[in-house]
């Protein structure tokens, strides 16, 4: 390269904005204007300027770049829901409509399809926990119910748009301070016995059906026994 030739900066800028992949697709296509430019102005300056290869590499890295971001980009505009969900589409964490089985489009990167299952029964079941009777005896108790998504919406809003743990954590709370209430009440024969006969769950089943609703999430009829696993004296 001669004091006379120099490599063209339009064609290093264009290489560069190649190079910069991390950034979506406005450099990408900047890359492929600019080099164009360059290639263009390189060849009219009739060798004062050099540096084609630079504004071919930069034209190629947009191009391909641009590829990519466009399926990225069109990719996330269309989702299917199956027959038994619903897509609860939500945008920057706010709840926007329920949508219905079939296939959907959206506002790409901005819009969130959370698919939710709202036919079926589900199980859960809660961490073994203590409580005391009237009588002073402690029994570890392990709750369980079948239930089924009733309101889609709310179920994602009090579960953090799909964050099972935390409505799950709350749900625990609330039998076990349900379900404490009631032990502190009967001596340890009638409780246990409650439990084993399912008479603490049809008591119960009024409440809890209330409060699960505020879940979005509705209680199977009382059909899952809870669990005694074990009791002592306090």
């Amino acid at each position: 390269m001669t004091e006379q030739t120099k490599i063209s900066p339009i064609a290093v800028v264009s290489l560069v904005l190649g190079l910069l992949i991390l950034i979506p697709l406005i450099p990408a296509v900047l890359a492929i204007i600019v080099g164009i430019v360059a290639r263009r102005h390189i060849h009219r300056s009739e060798g004062r300027y050099v540096g084609k290869g630079l504004a071919t590499g930069g034209i190629i890295l947009g191009v391909l770049m641009s590829l990519c971001w466009i399926f990225v980009l069109f990719s996330g505009t269309t989702y299917r829901v199956g027959q038994n969900e619903v897509a609860v589409i939500s945008r920057f964490g706010k709840i926007q409509k329920t949508v219905q089985p079939g296939l959907h489009f959206k506002m790409p990167v901005i819009d969130k399809a959370n698919i939710v299952p709202v036919r079926g029964f589900f199980e859960w079941k809660s961490a073994a926990l203590d409580y005391v009777t009237s009588d002073g005896h402690r029994v570890t108790l392990r709750a369980a119910m079948r239930y089924r998504i009733c309101d889609p919406e709310r179920y994602l809003i009090m579960g953090g748009l799909g964050d099972r743990r935390m409505w799950e954590n709350r749900l625990e709370e609330f039998f076990y301070a349900h379900i404490m209430h009631e032990a502190n009440n009967l001596p340890l024969d009638e409780f246990v016995l409650s439990v084993r006969n399912l008479t603490l769950q049809k008591t119960l089943h009024g409440n809890f059906n209330t409060k699960l609703r505020s879940f979005g999430i509705c209680m199977h009829e009382v059909d899952m026994p809870y669990e005694v696993l074990k009791t002592s004296l306090d």
